[in-house]
């Protein structure tokens, strides 16, 4: 039996380290949708013996969604993906993983006041890979090429119809120049660094798709007529800090701090995205924040301590 009664607790500093994915995001037109399509978040997803049978909306082509999405489709499902701005990445380049790369060229150390336009700050992580040999890429074109259906952004939804932005190749476009500019980066780094490494592996997942034309046109789909009875949405996390009762967030309840440190004296946040650099949010660039954060939690000058009550 649950036990409600409120305890305080007082302390001098407190380290909230719970992130930002404590709570499942899914938009509010899904509540528009009629009640016998049944709806799943990523983190319900397990396989397609779970779901009715027929085909399947996914909604948001970050890794999740691309992921689930080439999964039905070896199970042999129909799938229609509803795409939004997002990244990719090889999985493989120049005879390294990926990531061997990013991390040699500091890609993921650019600190947040370092970006210039705001919007990448809001990016997703970039599409990476999917299953297979482990050095398979992934995107928006090899998925059309296995069977699903790129449409653009859901927009809009009522009982029996859900409505899509015409933006689909925009998506596939925006992602194709990412991975461009990726292995430009790559590139560069071993010509500066006069590195001796294989030339690019012909990776058919990665050949841009300059004319978009894996993405379709579709703005509306009935539902019924195409006997879609399985919505999964790819939509992500979001987070509730309602139980912080400190002047910590903004009207929007975004932190307002300075590399993870508010101005109220005595609170350090850990698992933030961009909270001191891009790899802020990754587990092999969280080490570095906790580092940081620990070392101002036990240095900081004890006449700035102030008591402070988090009631759970």
């Amino acid at each position: 039996m649950c036990n409600n009664e409120i305890k305080k607790y007082f302390c001098k500093q407190i380290l909230i380290a719970s992130g930002v994915a404590n709570e499942i995001k899914i938009p509010s037109i899904a509540k528009n949708i009629a009640k016998d399509i049944k709806q799943f978040h990523t983190s319900e997803y397990k396989n397609s013996d779970q779901l009715p049978n027929g085909a399947v909306l996914v909604a948001g082509s970050a890794q999740s969604g691309c992921q689930i999405t080439e999964d039905l489709l070896k199970a042999g499902r129909k799938v229609y993906l509803s795409t939004s701005m997002v990244g990719r990445i090889p999985r493989w380049y120049r005879g390294r993983d990926i990531f061997y790369w990013i991390l040699e060229t500091k890609f993921y150390d650019i600190k947040a006041e370092e970006i210039e336009d705001p919007k990448l700050l809001e990016l997703r992580p970039p599409q990476i890979s999917g299953t297979g040999s482990g050095r398979d890429s992934m995107s928006l074109q090899s998925l059309s090429k296995k069977g699903a259906i790129i449409l653009g952004k859901m927009n809009d939804a009522n009982e029996s119809t859900v409505c899509f932005q015409q933006d689909a190749a925009q998506h596939v476009k925006f992602a194709d120049e990412f991975s461009q500019k990726i292995k430009k980066l790559i590139d560069d780094h071993i010509t500066e660094n006069n590195l001796s490494t294989p030339p690019a592996h012909y990776d058919e997942a990665d050949v841009p798709d300059v004319e978009a034309s894996c993405a379709s046109n579709i703005t509306s789909l009935d539902l019924k007529e195409n006997n879609i009875n399985t919505i999964i949405w790819s939509t992500g996390f979001d987070h509730d800090h309602s139980y912080i009762k400190l002047p910590v967030f903004d009207e929007k309840g975004k932190l307002i701090h300075k590399d993870g440190i508010p101005e109220f004296p005595g609170i350090y946040f850990l698992g933030y995205p961009w909270l001191r650099t891009r790899k802020s949010p990754i587990l092999f660039g969280i080490i570095e924040d906790v580092k940081f954060v620990v070392d101002k939690l036990y240095n900081y000058s004890k006449e700035n301590f102030r008591s402070a009550t988090i009631e759970i």
